[in-house]
């Protein structure tokens, strides 16, 4: 969906607030407003990024940091993005090149075409597999070869957490860890974690997120709360064409309640 078409589609639903928070970009922001003036929500200004968790962590893979509320989306962070996007671009097109290589028959303008305006990413490349019949799915896609364990997977060259968190804090956000279930750690480890990064700068968790049961998203929620950390709760809605995922909707198919919305609105209005 375009920035507009995800308001209306919100709109449509009632709701009264939304964060926009693509991968590595901040290009949809402004539109988004403009399209939430016209239909009375409000955009809460947000950023996904990928990063890589500290050295002395034992964390597989890397995790993503949600920037929330961001005050100043303008300047600063789009000069930190520019770099970021390049290193995605290289990886989208090594990627492509292994696919390639394999016999598979694709053009990066293939891929690209299923992004429009915004960042091609390897769900634009899953969805290519899916069209293609080269994958029943999506999530099969990701699970066999786009993964972190798949046949065409290549890393990324990312920012550390701390630099994403001073990235999110120098565009006035708040930085969120997202989906921390994905890290695979016990829940004595998670809480380690979260002393540890809160002391470089994280201000809350996603706690409740669609591809996780209500109980152990509460379970987070009540560990963050003991910490200090700002509970959030998304969709992490990527497209009607994602039926496990609905707008406006958390763990277990709930309703997201207004309240998960106030801390990030109030701190976008606060000096």
């Amino acid at each position: 969906m375009s920035p507009e078409q995800l308001v209306e589609h919100a709109s449509a639903l009632g709701m009264r607030a939304i964060a926009l928070t693509d991968h590595d970009t901040v290009e949809g922001v402004e539109a988004a407003q403009q399209a939430a003036t016209r239909c009375g929500i409000t955009i809460i200004p947000g950023i996904e990024i990928e990063v890589n968790v500290p050295e002395e962590d034992d964390v597989p893979g890397i995790c993503h940091i949600l920037g929330l509320g961001l005050r100043s989306w303008k300047g600063t962070i789009e000069a930190h993005l520019a770099s970021i996007l390049d290193n995605r671009d290289r990886r989208n097109r090594s990627i492509i090149s292994r696919m390639k290589l394999a016999g598979v028959k694709i053009e990066y303008d293939d891929v690209k075409a299923y992004a429009g305006d915004g960042v091609v990413g390897r769900p634009h490349i899953a969805r290519f597999m899916v069209e293609q019949q080269l994958a029943h799915n999506e999530l099969h896609a990701f699970k066999e070869y786009l993964g972190e364990f798949g046949t065409y997977f290549v890393p990324r060259d990312l920012p550390s957490l701390e630099d994403g968190i001073r990235m999110i804090h120098e565009a006035g956000g708040l930085a969120v860890l997202a989906h921390p279930y994905t890290l695979f750690v016990s829940w004595t480890g998670l809480a380690d974690r979260l002393i540890h990064w809160q002391r470089l700068g994280l201000d809350g968790v996603e706690a409740y997120h669609s591809n996780i049961r209500y109980n152990q998203a509460k379970r987070i929620a009540e560990l963050a709360q003991s910490l200090g950390l700002i509970v959030s709760a998304g969709s992490d809605f990527h497209g009607l064409q994602r039926h496990d995922r609905k707008l406006g909707r958390t763990s277990d198919g709930r309703k997201i309640d207004d309240s998960f919305a106030l801390p990030f609105i109030e701190h976008m209005s606060s000096k």
